[in-house]
């Protein structure tokens, strides 16, 4: 059983959502990114679990995961589907989570999903 690390932010337009999810192990280096897009506009219940539901996919049963978040509304009935990610949410601090904003950012320029494995360290 491992203990995955991910940090997520949205960014919310008029006609879109972006979710920005970064994967990094500890000491910060960042493994994977994963910049999504949505065609319209994500309440605040779904755009956090777009965000658990990627971690999900991204996590082994046996797994543990730790999601902080910024810019984005965490309530604990909305992980208890999801016994095994475990949500923080902190205050927006661009040295830890500018780099998720650029990537729910890019989403929504871009119009589309992307998924990049960067570093495949041990987890």
């Amino acid at each position: 059983m491992t203990t995955r690390r991910f940090k997520a932010v949205v960014d919310r337009q008029a006609e879109s959502t972006g979710v920005g999810i970064v994967e990094y192990v500890e000491g910060g280096e960042t493994i994977a990114i994963h910049s999504l897009y949505y065609d319209k506009r994500l309440s605040n219940r779904d755009t956090y679990l777009s965000a658990l539901k990627r971690v999900e996919q991204l996590t082994k049963t046996d797994d543990t995961a730790i999601l902080r978040t910024a810019v984005m509304q965490n309530k604990p009935q909305w992980r208890k589907d999801h016994p095994n990610i475990y949500g923080k949410v902190e205050r927006f601090k661009p040295q830890a989570f500018g780099e998720p904003l650029d990537l729910a950012r890019d989403a929504i320029l871009r119009g589309s999903t992307i998924h990049e494995q960067l570093n495949e360290m041990e987890r």
